[in-house]
């Protein structure tokens, strides 16, 4: 034995089925190794990964039998006879050692090669599932599409939607319900609750503000509204939506005031809109309801016969009593001798009599002839005197006396507590009277209702219904609750409701036993029945369900789990049971499988779909609003709102405008009159009305809207239906731009122009306080500016000014400004006084003060301002102007603008001509402190240096006046 580095190479004798030769020994390397050269072992490349113990050549094929995909060689056996099929959940490509199971949202059945995705509205939550059912359904309020690998899925239900267990798309099962608002992650078309109190909520919103509010005047709307209510007839909304709580009740909604009437029946907002909805009763009749109840506003009184009502529906404080109905009343006679004239003494007279007669029974004539007044009849007895006189006394409790001899019983569903009355009092609601002539009202029994005046309680109607004792109106049944007592006895007469108990479902008022196929109830107040999902099947006592037991299967809605057949199986919560695999949807049934074959599968083209399993075709998609636009689709599409499908149903395309699609249909449907539509539209709207502001040009058409025109300046408009402005005439009114819509009102100092299209100020010496159509003078001893909202006191001249005249009216007091270099803190009444500045001060015209140059500057007027004194000048005090700067004397100088003083030139030196600086005296002279010329050195001497002080004797014998010499040179 010999090695090498590296792995070891084993020699050993030449075996005789081995044909490499080196030497007389044969060479082998480790599993998964190759003798690659140069004495060592190495790992197989991943192209060629195979090479047995023993072996010295790496192989791109296995040592063992390749199996086809969907089995596997766990063995490693060398037939065919060692390949095992993959089983339900697991799957493999060709030439696999073992079957890899399928990832979550996945599954497959027997001998597959690869894993589908789980059905859509399912999940498959674990590794290894066998079938496309999974777990279970999605969560409600979930959506999963196929291949889904939680019950959450994909993500909660689209706002506006409800999405039950099991749904696929987040459109789930529909629009939430009218009424309701469905937030994302909605289960039920009930959603999160009813719609928010003066909003209204159609089919499909998403949040408790709906569509919008019902806040415009003659609008309402309570919680839990699809739509807005209007007004009823005998009332009105005048809030134009200040606020949401004036318009959540139909008690919003007020009743008209006595001797108006309302008849609309809520037809539109624009009938209730404000007070003046409320019409003034005609002539010949009258309302004199103070505002208690709708009901007697829907129409007025007529007066009685015999007398009238002139006024035509003008005011209503004429038609607000019956006492505004005058005509000849009892004991009074009219004829075209006398007109209207009181009965004389002993006779009598009924209402709108032309004569009168002897005194019947049924007046007084113990004073005169006066009849019966109202509360009160006559008994038949006499007062004394030669001729009988009947007295009139009160009339009872559970009667009505009208006045006169009548003594009339009160009728069923009326009464009269107290007595002395001339009417019967109607039951209230939840109250009933059988009875005639009754002083009190029974409360409605239970199981009944008692609208007002209700002489017979009336039964609730039906098992949906339910009436508690006292009851106004019935009460429907809430869903998941049923109405008792439930005996048959009581169909039409149930008092109260129960929830509905687990193993039942509630809705009409009826509790149904869970016993249908498949059905079940696990909660309380269920309104319908639960199926019971695939695999699973309802327990004995119908509230759950149990897990079908391996070897059974269920598809859900089954009282009992199936058994599987003859070469089938199932795991435990089954659906189905195993056999040859079928088509995913979305693929239709080319061939079967046989015993070495699996399924073959086609794509469904578009236009057509399938659910897969064992179909042999694709479905065409030619149902309403039905289309497929993808090839391998499992179901048709919907058309979406707004849209149909094309001519050959493989997409869809918009609904032109002026018709519309709720969706789901093969056409779109046309706008209906007074309604229109955009491209794309879901439904049509009414045609809207104009915004304030503007007003009505031309109505809508199916494809196009109303058109508005702005007001005009001077005008303005409420909007809606008003077809022209209105001129801005009243008091103080304009409007000064277009499209407003209500007038302005002229604010204080203004009036309005002629054309009303502006305002001007109030001129001087008027003024206004606002909202009038002219200015108003001042008084004697006031003024104004222009634009004034009140006169005031004529002023004083202020500060640094002195009066020229007094003020009058339209002018003010007449000031002028004080002279240049004068002053006046607090005003002066005339021109003397205003006072001189001091010494070197100076001020502007009109000055309160004197401003006073500090030293070194004076005052420029041009500026206004202090300048510096030039250099070569000085001051000490600063002056008025530029001839207060004193230039420096001979000898001196400033070299700086704005000096106090000047400076005096060192010896050596002199100043300059303009006397700002002190400059060397040349070489050749001198000069001494404060000189303005330097002297020439006499004959004999010499200054050598610039700026000498001092003359010193030369040194030569030739002398030139002004020269310089040294020492050690001459000139």
């Amino acid at each position: 034995m010999s090695s090498t580095s590296g792995k070891s190479l084993t020699f050993s004798p030449r075996p005789s089925a081995l044909s490499f030769d080196i030497g007389t020994c044969s060479l082998s390397c480790p599993d998964g190794q190759g003798w690659i050269g140069g004495g060592n072992c190495h790992d197989c490349p991943s192209d060629a990964p195979y090479s047995p113990a023993g072996s010295y050549a790496c192989s791109s094929t296995p040592p063992y039998y390749s199996c086809p995909a969907g089995s596997s060689n766990p063995s490693q056996g060398e037939t065919e006879d060692a390949c095992v099929p993959c089983t339900g959940g697991t799957f493999s490509s060709s030439n696999s050692e073992s079957c890899t199971p399928c990832t979550a949202g996945t599954f497959s059945g027997p001998s597959s090669s690869s894993c589908a995705p789980c059905a859509a509205g399912r999940y498959c939550p674990t590794e290894g599932s066998s079938t496309d059912q999974g777990a279970g359904p999605c969560a409600a309020g979930r959506y999963c599409p196929a291949g889904s690998s939680t019950d959450q899925g994909a993500g909660p239900c689209a706002a506006g939607r409800y999405c039950p267990a099991g749904s696929s798309t987040d459109q789930g099962a529909g629009p939430c319900a009218a009424g309701r608002y469905c937030p994302e992650g909605s289960s039920t078309d009930q959603g999160a609750g009813p719609c928010a109190a003066a909003y209204y909520c159609p089919q499909g919103s998403a949040t408790s503000q709906g569509a919008g509010a019902c806040t415009a005047a003659g609008e309402y709307s309570p919680p839990g509204s699809g739509s807005c209510h209007i007004c009823p007839a005998g009332t009105y909304l005048s809030d134009p939506g200040t606020s949401p709580d004036l318009h959540d009740s139909v008690d919003d909604c007020q009743i008209c005031p006595s001797g108006t009437y309302n008849p609309d029946a809520g037809t539109s907002a624009l009938f209730h809109d404000k007070v003046d909805d409320c019409t003034v009763c005609p002539a010949g009749t009258y309302n004199a309801d103070q505002a208690t109840s709708a009901s007697y506003h829907i129409s007025c009184t007529a007066c009685s016969p015999g007398s009238k009502l002139e006024d035509d529906g003008v005011d209503a404080s004429n038609h607000d009593t019956v006492d505004d109905c005058v005509g000849c009343g009892p004991g009074y006679f009219s004829n075209e001798d006398v007109g209207v004239d009181k009965c004389p003494e002993g006779e009598v007279s009924p209402a709108g009599a032309s004569v009168c007669s002897s005194c019947p029974a049924g007046y007084d004539c113990s004073e005169g002839t006066v009849p019966c007044a109202t509360g009160k009849y006559s008994n038949g007895d006499t007062s004394g005197g030669e001729e009988p006189t009947p007295s009139c006394v009160a009339c009872e409790k559970g009667f009505r006396c009208p006045g006169g001899t009548d003594r009339i019983e009160c009728l069923a569903g009326t009464h009269q507590p107290s007595g002395s009355s001339s009417t019967c009092l109607p039951c209230g609601a939840g109250k009933f009277q059988q009875g005639r002539g009754m002083e009190i009202c029974d409360e409605c029994l239970e199981g009944y209702f008692c609208p007002e005046r209700t002489v017979n309680p009336i039964a609730c109607g039906s098992v949906a219904l339910f009436c508690e004792a006292g009851a106004t109106i019935v009460v429907a049944a809430s869903s998941g609750h049923y109405t008792t007592p439930a005996t048959a006895e009581a169909v039409t007469t149930r008092t109260s409701q129960t929830i509905c108990e687990p193993g039942f479902a509630c809705i009409g008022g009826v509790k149904t036993s869970c016993d249908g196929p498949g059905q079940y109830s696990d909660e309380t107040g269920l309104s319908a029945c639960k199926s019971s999902p695939a695999g699973k099947k309802p327990t004995s006592n119908r509230q759950g369900t149990e897990i079908c037991p391996a070897g059974t299967y269920s598809i859900g809605g089954a009282d009992e789990c199936s058994t599987c057949g003859e070469g089938e199986r199932s795991e435990e919560g089954a659906a189905g049971c195993s056999t040859c695999s079928t088509c995913v949807p979305g693929k239709y049934k080319i061939s079967g499988c046989s015993a070495d074959t699996e399924t073959q599968c086609g794509d469904c083209l578009k236009g057509k779909a399938s659910m897969g399993g064992e179909a042999t075709s694709c479905t065409e998609c030619n149902s309403d609003g039905r289309y497929s636009d993808e090839d391998g689709a499992s179901i048709c599409k919907t058309a979406p709102a707004g849209s149909k499908p094309t001519s050959n149903r493989q997409g869809t395309e918009i609904c032109p405008a002026g018709t519309y699609s709720v969706g789901g249909a093969d056409k779109c449907s046309t706008c209906g009159e007074g309604e229109r539509s955009e491209e794309g539209a879901a439904g049509c709207s009414t045609c809207s009305t104009c915004v304030p502001g503007k007003y009505k040009i031309s109505g809508c058409s199916a494809d196009t809207e109303t058109q508005c025109g702005d007001c005009l300046k001077g005008k303005a408009s409420m909007g809606g239906e008003a077809t022209s402005c209105t001129e801005c005439s009243g008091d103080g009114q304009y409007a000064d731009e277009m499209g407003l819509a209500a007038c302005k009102t002229a604010p204080a100092g203004t009036k309005p122009t002629s054309d009303r299209q502006g305002v001007e100020s109030c001129p001087a010496g008027t003024f206004s306080v606002g909202g009038a159509n002219e200015c108003s003078d001042c008084g004697s001893g006031e003024t104004t500016d222009v634009g004034a909202a009140g006169c005031r006191t004529c002023a004083t001249c202020g500060t640094g000014k002195y009066k020229i005249s007094d003020c009058s009216l339209g002018s003010e007091t007449q000031c002028s400004d004080c002279p240049k270099n004068t002053f006046t803190i607090s005003g002066a009444t005339d021109i003397n006084g205003c006072e001189d500045c001091p010494a070197g001060g100076h001020s502007q015209p009109g000055s309160g003060y004197c401003n006073q140059c500090l030293s070194g500057k004076y005052y420029e007027e041009e500026t206004n301002d202090c300048k510096l004194c030039p250099a070569g000048t000085y001051t000490a005090t600063g002056g008025v102007d530029l001839e207060a700067c004193i230039a420096c004397d001979d000898g001196f100088y400033s070299s700086d603008p704005g000096s106090s003083t000047c400076f005096t030139c060192a010896p050596g030196k002199f100043t300059n001509d303009d006397q700002t600086d002190c400059l060397l005296c040349p070489s050749g002279k001198i000069s001494g402190v404060a000189s303005s010329e330097c002297t020439v050195c006499e004959i004999g001497k010499f200054a050598e240096n610039e700026g000498s002080v001092e003359c010193k004797f030369c040194n030569t014998e030739e002398i030139i006046k002004g020269s310089f010499q040294k020492a050690s040179r001459r000139p």
